[in-house]
């Protein structure tokens, strides 16, 4: 079964593509009637004789009926990014591994990775950073809630919070788009998954 945001999204492109269609048709099918309206004398108006502000009227309900559409198009989008992001709500067992990434400090370019694992129902994680030293050195603290991820190692003055992001699936967590927060300042960390730390 495809996810909400996923039918959503298609829906979104469905009416974005069959909306000039529909007011075409009801275009025409208004100009129809319009056409077979008995005029003084009994006599039908020709196509071609159809009043001015009468074309102006279809124009404007076919305009109307086109950004009416488009409006209900940008919500179902606006629904399809929401369901997007519920739809990201991941279990523990797929952030289980190793995910690594480069951290830019000043002028120093490092290479860090946090590996995690479960001990029972708990969730640890462990950093590794050859640039600090630092081989498997153990978190005081992880949560993941739904798709945010918060990691503590306040030895360190260190705190690591991410938003894991998954594959189309849903199954696999393709990247951690993060922030490394260390001694007031804040550093933005893009984590990927590897089989272990290269360093």
């Amino acid at each position: 079964m495809k996810p909400l945001f996923v039918i959503l999204r298609e829906a979104f492109f469905v009416i974005l593509r069959e909306a000039p269609f529909r007011h075409s048709a009801r275009s025409e099918a208004q100009s129809q009637n319009l056409s077979n309206e008995v005029q003084p004398g009994n006599q039908p108006l020709p196509p071609e004789s159809e009043p001015t502000h009468t074309i102006h009227l279809r124009r404007a309900r076919a305009l109307t009926y086109t950004r009416r559409m488009k409006r209900i198009a940008v919500l179902l989008l606006l629904f399809a990014f929401a369901g997007g992001v519920r739809a990201q709500d991941v279990s523990t067992e797929a952030l289980l591994g190793t995910f690594e990434g480069p951290l830019v400090i000043g002028r120093d370019s490092m290479t860090l990775a946090f590996t995690f694992s479960m001990n029972g129902d708990e969730l640890r994680a462990q950093l590794f950073s050859a640039g600090m030293g630092i081989y498997g050195m153990p978190a005081d603290s992880v949560s993941i809630v739904e798709s945010a991820l918060r990691i503590a190692i306040p030895r360190l003055d260190l705190e690591f919070t991410g938003r894991l992001r998954l594959d189309e699936s849903g199954e696999q967590i393709q990247r951690i788009d993060g922030d490394w927060f260390q001694y007031s300042e804040m550093i933005p960390v893009i984590l990927l998954p590897v089989d272990a730390p290269s360093f």
